[in-house]
């Protein structure tokens, strides 16, 4: 089955667009879903497919290996963004055990 350059630019123009959402709706948000980590795989595809389509379209490559930059980049930040929440959440839930137990074992009985 062969295409058209018009019906692979299309594809490619779609794929972009469909990139960038996910990077997008990614920037404000610490977990990153199964479904953006599988669209992100998929960025590697088109660039082949780019590249093969578009010998001659070195600008349309250009653009999906920077989005793949800029994409994989987010992934790694927020990566490293949840780690650090996790870390702070289990510091903070050991202080505060710790807290309860100096305030428990200080308090007097009543009665």
């Amino acid at each position: 089955m062969t295409f058209s350059k018009e019906q692979i630019s299309s594809f490619q123009r779609k794929k972009v667009e469909n990139i960038t959402k996910v990077a997008e709706k990614q920037s404000g948000s610490t977990y990153l879903s199964r479904n953006a980590l599988q669209k992100m795989r998929h960025i590697e595809g088109s660039l082949f497919e780019a590249n093969c389509a578009f010998l001659d379209c070195s600008a349309m490559a250009a653009k999906l290996n920077a989005l793949n930059d800029n994409t994989e980049e987010q992934v790694r930040s927020h990566q490293r963004e949840a780690i650090h929440l996790v870390h702070l959440a289990a510091k903070t839930m050991a202080d505060a055990a710790q807290q309860t137990t100096k305030v428990i074992k200080g308090a007097k009985a009543v009665g």
